[in-house]
């Protein structure tokens, strides 16, 4: 990806993508913004480089889900896409993926959540477009249980609960969903 050409179209910035979620880049091989299909988008940027890794390191307190959409273009079996919580791995892709999700509930615990997503690259040479695209990150706060007899109001549809209803509250700023309960 010739990041400078595709980053003047880009409108949105690293921590834009994160609202608030307490996150760091990796200062060697950093994730860029690109514009991709008309959208702005996280890039992995070492495309044409061997045996590199590129990082991106989230940190909560939150007991809560944690989601983001993701597209792997790489060297299939050889270059690859991780994610780990806490030390253990939970995601590995590899090969041309198209837009995936990813949705992961963080566990109860008394200290911090480490999120590690990164791209690795082997010593081999690049495939397809030799990146990994992320956007739609999202921290939910813990799940509160609504009682019935309660109506949501969720972008003007009213949905009465004749029992309990489990919701997540969402951490990120989206100024398109309005939620009322009453």
């Amino acid at each position: 990806i010739d990041s400078q050409k595709i980053n003047a179209y880009a409108l949105s910035t690293f921590e834009s993508f994160f609202n608030g979620i307490n996150v760091s880049n990796d200062t060697t091989n950093p994730w860029i913004v690109v514009n991709k299909d008309g959208e702005d988008v996280l890039s992995t940027n070492i495309g044409g480089k061997s045996s590199t890794t590129s990082t991106i390191t989230i940190t909560t307190d939150k007991n809560s889900e944690f989601s983001f959409d993701y597209k792997v273009s790489s060297e299939a079996d050889w270059d690859k896409f991780f994610v780990k919580i806490d030390g253990t791995e939970v995601l590995v892709e590899s090969g041309d993926t198209g837009w995936k999700n990813f949705t992961y509930v963080l566990p109860e615990s008394t200290s911090s959540h480490t999120i590690t997503m990164y791209y690795s690259k082997d010593s081999s040479g690049d495939k397809l477009d030799d990146c990994v695209l992320v956007k739609n990150i999202e921290m939910l706060d813990e799940a509160t249980v609504i009682p019935s007899g309660v109506t949501i109001s969720y972008d003007s549809a009213d949905y009465e609960l004749t029992e309990g209803l489990t919701i997540n509250h969402n951490l990120q700023a989206n100024s398109n969903r309005k939620y009322t309960i009453s």
